[in-house]
């Protein structure tokens, strides 16, 4: 453990912004699909022709890996200039020692403040102001092979009964062929996973007052219908995160998943089949989803205002156009460029290939984060997200170590201690 913090120490020393020297620019994508660096580094290039003496440097990583490297930049003398993150990361990024950021109002002004939704900018506001650029919201949904459904007799799924029918029925481990990839691994997933089902049941992680609930019938009926899915889920499933259950779903091993609709993309560049089709769905009681929402959030330095002058590139109609095209359906843009989006709708292969799925996509974003979903942006709402109690106690309630109220009770009395 000691020589995992002395790396990240030394890595974050290395590309902190602080750690260039003046001219330069660090950014940090904390998303590890490969379109978003080849996006941002193609926008780097675009922008240094433009500004010669600005240099812009891309890292990128997970975000499992950034929850551990931003504490640790901010340890070594300040965080990145640029960071793409999520909105419950902002007033935490904030908060800590070396970590504050910049004022962006000035930079959203430019762009039109009447151009981003305006339920984004309210989910982004910290202490009367916005605390860093929103971009695009990611909601996660049930994935299934609409053709598979097809063939077997089986109707879009509209309750989770329907979904955990259709799993048993499409299961067949004989012919490795399973009826849906559950995610058991420690990453976000899970917790994405599990927040989709509690939602669409009509249940929450935190009570209107800001008190958590994950002890609530509603989340241990949703516990319940988790761990019955993972029973139809791939051997090996506990080691499942992202990545696995879309290449899972994308390799034809399952009909479905639950995930964000990156996992179309995956599915178009894998299965070239045009017969196997892929359809989201929102079982549930009520049209409400995750929604993580994504942004940049700048330094305050003496860089931010080149950071600025980067960021606000990024929002040209040619490089919102190219984010889209990287992002791939996985996110829904909440600012509004309808040059770049309908470059994006004409160009897109996962779009050509599902034309239903952006239509989908509009009607079904309302939501949050699970796990911060009543508390909002506070320096705490990043402990909540980092620190994995949802991921952990899940792992453990699917390698059987505890039951599903066990499991219920292990997180409420992880959030309680956090919140403390």
């Amino acid at each position: 453990m000691m020589k995992r913090v002395a790396s990240l120490l030394v890595s974050s020393l290395l590309y902190s912004g602080c750690a260039m020297a003046d001219g330069s620019i660090v950014v940090w994508m904390t998303d590890s699909r490969p379109g978003y660096k080849k996006w941002l580094e193609t926008e780097a290039a675009a922008f240094k022709a433009k500004h010669p003496g600005v240099k812009v440097s891309v890292v990128q990583m997970s975000p499992n890996d950034a929850y551990l490297k931003i504490p640790a930049a901010a340890a070594a003398g300040g965080l990145p200039d640029v960071i793409w993150t999520t909105y419950g990361l902002a007033p935490w990024l904030d908060g800590m020692k070396g970590g504050k950021l910049a004022d962006v109002s000035d930079l959203i002004d430019r762009l039109g403040k009447n151009r981003f939704d305006e339920d984004a900018l309210k989910q982004w506001s910290y202490r009367g102001a916005v605390a860093c650029v929103p971009v695009a919201r990611t909601p996660t949904y049930l994935m299934h092979r609409a053709d598979l459904f097809k063939k077997a007799g089986l109707a879009a799924p509209e309750s989770w009964e329907d979904v955990i029918r259709a799993a048993q029925k499409l299961n067949d481990p004989a012919n490795g062929k399973y009826g849906i990839a559950m995610p058991g691994k420690t990453d976000f997933s899970p917790r994405f996973a599990y927040g989709m089902i509690l939602y669409s049941m009509g249940g929450s992680t935190f009570d209107t007052q800001g008190n958590p609930i994950f002890e609530s019938p509603a989340s241990i009926d949703a516990l319940k219908v988790y761990k019955q899915l993972y029973a139809y889920s791939p051997p090996g499933s506990l080691n499942f995160g992202f990545s696995e259950i879309q290449r899972a779903l994308a390799q034809g091993r399952v009909a479905m998943t639950i995930s964000n609709p990156s996992s179309m993309a995956t599915f178009q560049r894998t299965n070239r089949d045009e017969g196997s089709t892929l359809a989201l769905a929102l079982p549930g009681k009520v049209n409400r989803t995750i929604q993580n929402q994504r942004g940049w959030c700048i330094a305050d330095g003496k860089n931010s205002q080149d950071a600025k002058a980067f960021v606000e590139h990024l929002f040209s109609t040619s490089s919102f156009a190219a984010y889209l095209d990287a992002a791939s359906i996985s996110s829904f843009p909440v600012y509004h460029d309808q040059a770049a989006y309908d470059q994006f709708q004409a160009s897109n292969e996962t779009v050509k290939r599902f034309p239903g799925a952006t239509d989908f996509i509009r009607r079904h974003t309302v939501g949050t984060m699970p796990g911060i979903d009543g508390v909002g942006l506070t320096p705490k709402s990043g402990d909540l997200i980092s620190s994995g109690q949802i991921e952990s106690a899940i792992n453990r309630m699917l390698a059987n170590d505890m039951s599903e109220q066990e499991t219920a009770a292990a997180m409420q009395k992880e959030t309680l201690r956090l919140l403390n």
